[in-house]
Formats: structure tokens, sequence, C-alpha cells
């Protein structure tokens, strides 16, 4: 695989890069072209556009990090040149929004000192607007704030 090319977001990208995400099946809010756009300054979050992945590579808490739109887990080949991407900037690699099919996928290739972590502050929630409209009693609240 020839190195990742990496450039900032632009509406340019949106129809390819929606072109990738749509044929991914993935329901993740990270993965919609206006959270990207949105974010970018934020994150100074760049892509790259494959055959059958979308790449993005941003920062999160001060540290490089990969977030891959894919239908399936990042292929060996494509985990590979992530990893030589971050050893170029001197950076662990670091994934983030797996959706648990994909961390399966990839434990059996990931080095035995891989460390797989699960952020329930991160994860995404579906609520019918209904509920959302009329907030009827403290049914929303997550176990951490009531």
């Amino acid at each position: 695989m020839t190195p990742l090319n990496f450039r900032p977001i632009s509406i340019a990208d949106r129809a390819a890069y929606q072109a990738i995400s749509l044929r991914s099946g993935r329901r993740n809010c990270n993965f919609t072209f206006a959270d990207l756009i949105g974010w970018q300054f934020h994150f100074q979050t760049e892509l790259c556009l494959l055959d059958d992945a979308a790449v993005c590579r941003f920062i999160s808490n001060h540290s490089l990090a990969y977030m891959v739109c894919c239908p399936t887990a990042p292929s060996a080949t494509l985990l590979q040149a992530l990893r030589r991407d971050a050893e170029a900037h001197c950076q662990p690699l670091t994934l983030m929004c797996l959706e648990d099919d994909q961390v399966s996928a990839l434990e059996p290739l990931l080095p035995q000192h891989a460390t797989i972590e699960s952020r329930r502050n991160n994860y995404d929630y579906i609520y019918l607007r209904d509920e959302l409209q009329y907030m009827r009693g403290k049914n929303l609240k997550t176990s951490e704030t009531m």
C-alpha cells in the first residue's frame, strides 16, 4: 500500500466521502460529513479517501488519532499503513469510533501489547423524537448524571 495521502477536508470531498460512508452502513454520528466539516478546525481533521475506506486523522486529547469508516474492520494492510503514519509523527496508533464487530475483527491483528478501551462517555445515543420533544421525567438521564 502506498503512503496515505491526508489533506484538509473540503466541501468538494462530500460526494466521494458519502459514497464510502453510506456504503459502510455505519450509523455513527462521527461519520457524517457535516460532523467532520463542522469540527475540522477544532480537531485539525484531515481526510484520506481510499477505494473502500475513508480515513480521518485528527488530534484528540493532544494526541494523534485515526477514525476509519469502512464496511468491515480496517484490513491488515491499512492497519500497517496507519501504524507507519502514526510512527512518522512519533505517536502510537490510536483508532477511535470502532464498533463492536470491528473490534472483534481487529483483535487478532493487533500486537499483544495493544489496549482496547471502551469509553462510555463517547457513545452515541438514539432517542425517539417524542421522547426528546416532551422530556417527561428523568428517563433520558444517564446513570452518571442521576
